[in-house]
């Protein structure tokens, strides 16, 4: 799947440098609420919700990085095949409201969703859980939409741009991401020690295999 994700990039959800200001604006606008996100939120429970919406952004990058974060947080192979299926039968109901909630967020760009579904998160998870939810669907959307707008200099480099993409939008954001990707290798190398080449080839095994 990954290697098909990455062959079209140009057509996955990217930003501008405009957008990406507004939405990192808004994130520390409810600064209360991302803190709650690491300390109010059981850290498996916390990435299962973001990897269902890597996947649901088609982030690559993101995918390979909760993967890890989701094993060290305790999640198993058997779950993470689980979160790559998103088979609703797969998942007790609790979790499942969680990851369909946040998933219809991601794919509605944040706008309205299902109001029954609104009220069945609230119902299982509390206001208070709704709104950790959401909020770390928002923080894995801002990352997903970076790293896929490297995919889309990555597309250009190829001869094959986004459309209505600028190239200076792409460089200044993938400036940022590079920053982010630099701090996000040094805490996986850092949990278990490698070397930087050895982790490059886990990215591109789990890329292959994948597509």
């Amino acid at each position: 799947m990954l290697r098909s994700l990455r062959s079209v990039a140009f057509r996955k959800k990217t930003y501008t440098l405009a957008r990406l200001a507004a939405d990192v604006a808004a994130l520390v606008r409810r600064a209360g609420d991302v803190a709650e996100v690491n300390a109010g939120m059981d850290p498996a429970f916390r990435e299962q919700v973001m990897l269902a919406v890597a996947r649901t952004n088609a982030c690559r990058y993101c995918v390979f990085a909760h993967t890890d974060a989701g094993r060290h947080a305790g999640l198993t192979d058997a779950d993470l095949a689980r979160l790559e299926g998103m088979d609703a039968a797969d998942f007790d109901r609790r979790t499942w409201t969680a990851l369909a909630y946040a998933r219809a967020l991601a794919q509605a760009d944040f706008g309205p969703v299902d109001g029954d579904l609104v009220a069945v998160v609230v119902e299982m998870h509390g206001e208070d859980g709704r709104r950790r939810i959401e909020t770390a669907a928002r923080l894995m959307t801002v990352a997903n939409l970076t790293g896929n707008t490297v995919d889309a200099f990555l597309s250009r480099l190829r001869g094959d741009p986004a459309p209505g993409m600028h190239v200076l939008d792409e460089l200044a954001i993938t400036a940022v991401w590079l920053a982010g990707a630099a701090v996000t290798t040094f805490n996986i190398l850092r949990a278990r020690p490698q070397s930087p080449l050895a982790l490059l080839g886990e990215f591109r095994a789990m890329d292959t295999a994948s597509g």
